[in-house]
C-alpha cells in the first residue's frame, strides 16, 4: 500500500472510532507506521487529510447522480442505501457537522455543493416517478420532501448513536426514508413496495 493510502486509510479508521477532533497527525502517523515528517510531506495539516477523505464521499456520491436507468422502486431503495452507507462510512464528518465547517471554509464549500447535487437528483427521480404515477405529489411538496430526505440522511448516525440504535450500514435509515416516501404512492404500487426486498424488513 503506497503511503498516501495508508495514511488515508488510519485517518478514516482513527476519526471514525475516535472523532476527528481527538485524533491529531502524530496519531495518525504513529498508527499508520510512518513518521511525522513522512506524513506532512503528503499533508501540510490535518485539514487537509479531511479533505482528501472527503474525495471518497463525493466519488461514492456521483456514482449515484443520474444515469440512463429507467427509475424504479428498487432502484430508489438502493440508491438511498447507499447514500445512507456513504455516510457511515465517512460518519466522523456527520457526527461534527457544524463544527467541522465551520473550521474547515474549503470543506464547508465542497460539502454544501455535494448536497445540492444530492438534491438536485432526488428532484429529479422524485418528478420522474410522479410524471410516472408511482408517487402522488403536488408541486408544492417536492422540495419539503427532499429537505425532510435529506435531514434525515444527514442527521441518522447521530440520531442512531444518541438512542442507542445499532448501526447497521444504513439498513434501518434506509427503511425510514422510505417511510417517509411511502404516504405518497399510488395505492397500485404500494404492495411491490412493501415487498420483504424492497422495504429491507426480514421475510
Amino acid at each position: 500500500m503506497k503511503t498516501v493510502d495508508k495514511i488515508i486509510r488510519t485517518a478514516l479508521h482513527l476519526f471514525n472510532e475516535q472523532g476527528e477532533r481527538e485524533v491529531s497527525t502524530n496519531h495518525i502517523a504513529a498508527a499508520a507506521g510512518v513518521s511525522p515528517g513522512n506524513l506532512y510531506y503528503h499533508f501540510r495539516h490535518k485539514e487537509a487529510i479531511v479533505l482528501r477523505l472527503f474525495d471518497g464521499y463525493e466519488a461514492q456520491l456521483q456514482a449515484r447522480l443520474p444515469d440512463t436507468e429507467v427509475p424504479t422502486l428498487a432502484g430508489l431503495h438502493a440508491r438511498i442505501e447507499a447514500g445512507l452507507a456513504a455516510r457511515h462510512e465517512y460518519r466522523f464528518l456527520f457526527r461534527a457537522l457544524p463544527e467541522l465547517l465551520a473550521r474547515n471554509p474549503e470543506l464547508a464549500r465542497r460539502f454544501r455543493a455535494a448536497q445540492q447535487l444530492e438534491r438536485a437528483d432526488w428532484l429529479e427521480r422524485l418528478r420522474g416517478f410522479a410524471d410516472a404515477g408511482v408517487l402522488r405529489l403536488a408541486a408544492a411538496e417536492f422540495e419539503p420532501l427532499v429537505d425532510n430526505l435529506q435531514l434525515l440522511a444527514n442527521g441518522w448516525l447521530a440520531h442512531a448513536e444518541c438512542c442507542g440504535i445499532e448501526l447497521d450500514g444504513g439498513r434501518r435509515g434506509t427503511r425510514q426514508a422510505l417511510a417517509l416516501l411511502r404516504p405518497h404512492l399510488a395505492a397500485e404500487h404500494r404492495a411491490a413496495f412493501d415487498a420483504p426486498a424492497l422495504s429491507g424488513t426480514p421475510a
